[in-house]
């Protein structure tokens, strides 16, 4: 499949080690395991079943939530409650705890639940976790396809209720298996009284309707493919939820359980993230596939501590913001409005946006004045700023001779640029045609003076537009 290389510029800024190595100590000769982001804090998980919090001046505070592994972790956006599975020993069933973050004595958090994840007459592990964002709905997931529901306070043991969602048959595709494949990512989505649970699979993409326990409607959204671990994210506004999912050929985003737009990204996904108004994809380098694989004696999975690919994609615009070969990503973290790089040794590297001024310089420098009007449009910005970008759009196309082009951006400028800037570049260049569009346009804003009616109805007897002449005059007098 063939797909046209999308504009591609650096709008973020790499600064490496941003944390002073402190995340690196905390961590030791441990690996991250899991991570999350929310209430002001990076939280990471590691191998030995420790969690560490860090904020914003990257102090971090660390504590034994496991005697092994912390498996996932999940950090409420808005409240500090940190939702965490892990194992306390060899066959031994994973515990889930929620943890007050708030609420700490001898730099432990207070434990506010602890249960068992199990599935009955089966060994399972936890692969995804997802907490709707006012805490009364979580969804568990497991690598054979279960899927776990609790329901009510789930920061109480006593009054939330631990539901086995059903194999439900998609009355509308009833040749797609019931069971499902391992779960891959899970995003919990509530509006009012309807409760949405979009679930990702190594096999499939599909959407649940859990608002009623024992009443759930399954909608098969793609039968045929599903994504790998942390390749799907949900998000959500007041409007619409859209979960995306990173496949090999591209990203797909279904919207309200509803297939919507698609953005072509080639490549071995291995991550997915959502960043203000961007899809930031971890992808393998492809590039270094093909260099290591050629060389003699060069095994495959040699890759796997070696070079991705990082793409941040502006969704609105359709341009590539950032795109750049790094090595050893082992996640992705989104927090204070950057987001942050941390490596498999445990650097903590970060991705700062530009601001909008060098930004617009930039595609100035490189007259790409059309991106440069939906750049600012989408960062909001002011009427004067939009202004100047439509002015030096005009001069640039006229400079260029696409004399009606630049005069549909002067348009633009009526109201707020001088219309004798204009009307000087084109009456000496004697564009009587271009010149008297704008003229009309200029009556029709309500702006034109005398002078300009004038110089418009000399235009239409120039021109031979006697029913032009007519027209106008017959609108004046009324």
């Amino acid at each position: 499949m063939a797909f046209l290389e999308r504009r591609r510029f650096t709008f973020f800024d790499l600064k490496q080690n941003v944390d002073g190595g402190k995340i690196s100590e905390a961590i030791g000769n441990a690996r991250v395991t899991c991570c999350s982001t929310g209430y002001g804090s990076l939280v990471l998980g590691d191998s030995s079943g420790r969690i560490h919090i860090v904020k914003k001046a990257f102090e971090v505070k660390s504590f034994a939530a496991y005697n092994q592994c912390v498996t996932l972790v999940e950090q409420c956006k808005q409240l500090p409650y940190l939702i965490t599975i892990g194992e306390d020993g060899i066959g031994i069933n994973p515990h889930l705890r929620i943890w007050h973050t708030e609420k700490v004595d001898n730099d432990q958090p207070e434990c506010l639940r602890v249960s068992k994840i199990s599935i009955p007459n089966k060994i399972v592990i936890p692969t995804a976790l997802s907490i709707a964002s006012n805490m009364t709905v979580m969804a568990v997931g497991f690598n054979d396809g279960s899927i776990l529901i609790y329901r009510g306070d789930i920061k109480k043991d006593r009054t939330s209720k631990q539901t086995l969602l059903k194999e439900v048959q998609d009355p509308r595709n009833p040749d797609a298996p019931k069971s499902l494949s391992s779960i891959t990512g899970l995003g919990l989505s509530a509006f009012g009284k309807t409760v949405s649970l979009y679930v990702a699979t190594v096999n499939s993409i599909e959407m649940f309707d859990i608002s009623h326990k024992d009443r759930e409607k399954r909608i098969n959204l793609n039968s045929e493919k599903g994504c790998s671990l942390r390749c799907s994210v949900l998000v959500e506004n007041e409007k619409e939820n859209n979960f995306y999912v990173a496949q090999d050929e591209a990203v797909f985003c279904y919207t309200n359980g509803v297939m919507g737009p698609c953005y072509a990204v080639n490549g071995e996904k291995h991550q997915l993230h959502w960043f203000r108004g961007y899809l930031v994809i971890v992808a393998e380098d492809v590039n270094s596939v093909s260099m290591l694989t050629s060389l003699p004696n060069s095994p495959r999975n040699v890759l796997q501590k070696g070079s991705h690919v990082i793409s941040v994609l502006d969704t609105q615009n359709n341009v590539t913001a950032y795109h750049s070969n790094e090595h050893d990503v082992q996640n992705i973290l989104i927090e204070w409005g950057s987001f942050y790089i941390i490596s498999a040794n445990n650097k903590l590297s970060c991705l700062e946006e530009k601001d909008l001024h060098s930004k617009l310089a930039l595609l100035f420098k490189k007259n790409l004045y059309d991106v440069a009007i939906k750049v600012a449009k989408f960062q909001q910005y002011d009427s004067d700023g939009l202004m100047e970008i439509f002015r030096q759009f005009g001069d640039h196309l006229y400079s260029k001779g696409d004399h009606k082009g630049a005069i549909e951006q002067y348009i633009k400028t009526i109201g707020k640029l001088e219309p004798s800037y204009v009307i000087r570049k084109y009456l000496g260049s004697q564009k009587v045609e271009n010149l008297t569009t704008y003229l009309q346009a200029l009556h029709k804003e309500g702006v034109a003076s005398g002078e300009h009616t004038t110089l418009l109805l000399n235009f239409y007897t120039k021109l031979n537009k006697p029913e032009l002449l007519k027209e106008f005059i017959m609108v004046s007098r009324h």
